[in-house]
């Protein structure tokens, strides 16, 4: 509010151009960069998607024979499968 009313004061503008002005900034100075990360973000994983899908299922056979061979039960073996897939995303993501 007081931000309202200084630019209000110091531009002379009216109040709804003041509102206008002062939304377009913040805007533009705020969520522009943003959007901007949250893409170059997106495009990274779209990127790395064939190659984590090809590590999955690799790691998805890898723990059907290490289910078998230490006689791990089926709950015990998707949680590890889960934890080396975010693992590999997390560690991908970090070297690109």
């Amino acid at each position: 509010m007081s931000l309202l009313e200084f630019l209000h004061t110091q531009t002379g503008l009216p109040w709804w151009a003041t509102l206008a002005l002062t939304t377009a900034t913040l805007r533009t100075v705020l969520t522009l960069p943003l959007m901007v990360m949250s893409t170059n973000n997106r495009a990274k994983v779209e990127r790395l998607r064939p190659e984590v899908e090809n590590i999955s299922k690799q790691l998805m056979a890898e723990v059907t024979v290490a289910q078998k061979k230490f006689g791990l039960d089926s709950n015990r073996a998707k949680v590890e499968y889960r934890r080396a897939v975010r693992n590999i995303i997390i560690f991908k993501k970090i070297i690109s």
